[in-house]
């Protein structure tokens, strides 16, 4: 039948329960947005079974937060059952910011406050509300592209049908570096705005962050070795 199953392990070879499995569709060509996916939790023993799978290649991911170990294959079929049965998962890199959103010039289209930030061309995604921190794990060792957007497909469709390029509602940042298993990048605040680019915004809350200033004695010298916090 059209069902994939497999068992998931952790790292330590202890079963990874309620662990998230997500069968996704290969993403199109120029596509924007998230492929159609099918997702399923791992029970108790750490088992997982997909029905209606896909019948052409697909992606499948297996994330578990709680150890912060996940399993990526970037393509597989239902005849590759053997890449997936047995699934023992390792540690992911981990791509921490906050989200920031700037009301559209259109006044027609409420945004609201919940977007999708997605890894893109993979089944690595998390939703986030604007003024929030998050951490979204993604395979380590490439250079990735996050996709930041509305959550709601409805406001979506609402502002492309207001003349927004998907360029300006999909707002695609590149990581400019590669991660190891286990680093963490710690960037932002991401700032989701039809006009204006992520990259450059990332760059000024940067270095808007920064302070300096010298410490005087009470003698009126400069003082060294003296712990400034904030």
């Amino acid at each position: 039948g059209n069902t994939i199953a497999g068992v998931v392990h952790r790292a330590d070879g202890s079963v990874a329960a309620d662990a998230i499995v997500r069968m996704a569709r290969m993403r199109v060509k120029d596509g924007v947005g998230i492929p159609e996916q099918r997702e399923v939790l791992t029970d108790s023993t750490g088992a997982f079974e997909i029905d209606s799978a896909y019948q052409d290649t697909f992606q499948l991911a297996v994330i578990d937060p709680s150890v912060a170990e996940i399993f990526y294959l970037s393509r597989t079929t239902q005849k590759s059952s053997k890449e997936y049965e047995k699934i023992t998962l390792s540690k992911a890199a981990v791509f921490k910011s906050s989200l920031v959103y700037e009301d559209v010039a259109e006044p027609a289209v409420q945004v609201g406050s919940h977007f999708m930030v997605y890894v893109e061309g993979t089944p690595f995604h998390q939703s986030v509300f604007a003024g929030d921190t998050f951490e979204i794990l993604i395979p380590p060792g490439d250079d990735w592209w996050m996709d930041v957007f509305p959550g709601d497909p409805q406001i979506v469709a609402k502002l492309q049908e207001s003349g927004v390029a998907d360029s300006a509602i999909y707002r695609a940042w590149n990581m400019g570096s590669k991660l190891n298993a286990g680093d963490t990048l710690n960037v932002g605040p991401f700032l989701w705005s039809t006009t204006t680019s992520i990259d450059s915004l990332i760059k000024e809350a940067e270095v808007s962050s920064r302070i300096s200033g010298t410490v005087l004695c009470r003698s009126g010298r400069p003082c060294d070795n003296v712990e400034v916090s904030l």
